[in-house]
């Protein structure tokens, strides 16, 4: 009896990574790629980007300038590497990519790294609940990101650019930030927006949301509330947002997560 055949990726309707270049490209048996809140918090800011030479001292590794998620972030590996051999990749603006022939080895260096990067959230006490957002059809109220919208750091930082492409791809560049006296208008707002801030009142986010937007959420959160107010932060600019806003491969990603909702 004939062995069963293996499915194709094109038979079953999925496509490879579009990381699979730089996994392909770096010598490592084993080759772990991570976004996690406190390797964005330093490759994201100028500070944290100057402070990692410290903190990482030690280890062999090397920084790599934003691009674009796929072959242009693997040329830019590739500089690197000419440079080195490095087996510690820091993606500026994205996350951290590390290499080693024993897997156990791999586990250990992304722990070091971690800890060596770690950023205490830091506290921001709320003010007081004031007058509730209204119910409005086609949206919640997000109670668990109302941080964005009360602390006036957070605030200003959520709404004045996107910092890694993941945000991009599911909530779109930046969050948009309204009044209270603007509530009127959410009906105009286009269905591709998944979330809004209004200021000094709280979050909305569409009742369409799925679990990868409100994920992404989360992690914007979570970021903002680990980046020092001192610190300042880098934007990926409009330029890389459109670029990953119009290209086939995240559009992709993005009907594989449901979330076709989460570009604009």
């Amino acid at each position: 009896m004939a062995p069963a055949s293996t499915p194709s990726y094109k038979s079953i309707g999925l496509r490879p990574s579009i990381e699979t270049t730089f996994h392909a490209l770096l010598p490592h048996k084993f080759v772990f790629h991570y976004h996690s809140v406190n390797s964005l918090g330093h490759s994201s800011s100028v500070q944290g980007r100057t402070g990692m030479n410290e903190k990482l001292h030690g280890l062999n590794w090397a920084a790599v300038p934003y691009r674009k998620p796929g072959l242009e972030l693997t040329l830019e590996i590739r500089k690197a590497m000419d440079v080195g051999s490095p087996d510690i990749f820091i993606l500026e603006n994205h996350g951290v990519i590390v290499g080693s022939d024993i897997v156990s080895d791999a586990v250990t260096l992304v722990e070091d790294i971690e800890n060596r990067l770690n950023l205490d959230a830091t506290d921001h006490p709320l003010p007081q609940r004031g007058e509730p957002l209204p119910k409005i059809e086609g949206w919640n109220v997000a109670d668990e990101f109302r941080s964005l919208a009360v602390e006036p750091k957070l605030r200003s930082r959520a709404v004045a650019g996107s910092y890694y492409p993941d945000h991009v791809v599911f909530l779109g560049p930046a969050l948009p930030e309204i009044s209270s006296d603007e509530l009127g208008k959410l009906a105009d707002v286009p269905s591709t927006i998944p979330a809004v801030v209004v200021r000094d009142r709280g979050v909305l986010v569409r009742t369409t949301a799925n679990t990868s937007q409100r994920s992404m959420l989360l992690c914007l959160q979570d970021f903002l509330q680990r980046v020092p107010a001192t610190w300042e932060l880098i934007p990926i600019g409009p330029q890389a947002e459109h670029e990953l806003l119009n290209w086939d491969a995240e559009k992709y990603r993005q009907k594989l997560s449901g979330a076709s909702s989460g570009s604009r």
